[in-house]
């Protein structure tokens, strides 16, 4: 793709973020943005990308939301490691967990640093219920049976009922077929 190319998709991704109701007072669905903008295809990855990492003026959870959903939908890959560093970069819970979300559906049983990061907030006291309990849900979506025992001592140690409850479905997701990939 030449550089004009990639300029004129990330400026079809940035108006189809504008245009998202934010401004005007109307809200579109979440969902139905990050499915637009999957339907640029997979050229419009560098973009989204660019958009999460280099972009001012799309730093909205929502926006994030959005365009994490577009790269999971288009199984993207290539976004795993620009994705880790921007979560080293953000102290920010919910963005973090939505981070580890979209880190989950992209990575699989392979993916070490996916793995490492998951487990690290897991493991971390200081982290809030809600945060690690996405981390063991980041496990559980990279069906890496590695993740098992320390799902296992989440489930059996700890206290908060709802980071319990996110180490089960965790475990559950390990013990399903991985998905078909189009």
């Amino acid at each position: 793709m030449s550089g004009d190319e990639h300029r004129d998709l990330t400026g079809r991704i940035a108006r189809i973020l504008r245009d998202d109701g934010e401004d005007t007072g109307l809200t579109l669905a979440p969902g139905r943005v990050a499915q637009a903008l999957a339907s640029l295809g997979p050229a419009a990855v560098p973009g989204l990308i660019e958009v999460l990492t280099k972009t001012e003026g799309f730093g909205t959870p929502t926006h994030w939301q959005i365009v994490l959903q577009a790269l999971t939908e288009l199984r993207a890959r290539e976004a795993i490691g620009p994705l880790i560093g921007l979560f080293g970069e953000t102290r920010e819970t919910e963005r973090r967990m939505l981070l580890l979300a979209a880190l989950g559906e992209l990575g699989g049983p392979g993916d070490t640093a996916v793995h490492d990061l998951a487990k690290a907030r897991l493991t971390d006291g200081e982290e809030s219920p809600v945060l690690r309990g996405t981390a063991a849900l980041c496990l559980g979506r990279l069906g890496d049976p590695r993740a098992t025992d320390r799902l296992f001592h989440v489930v059996r140690d700890e206290q908060d009922a709802t980071l319990r409850a996110s180490a089960v479905r965790a475990l559950t997701y390990l013990w399903q077929p991985p998905p078909s990939t189009p």
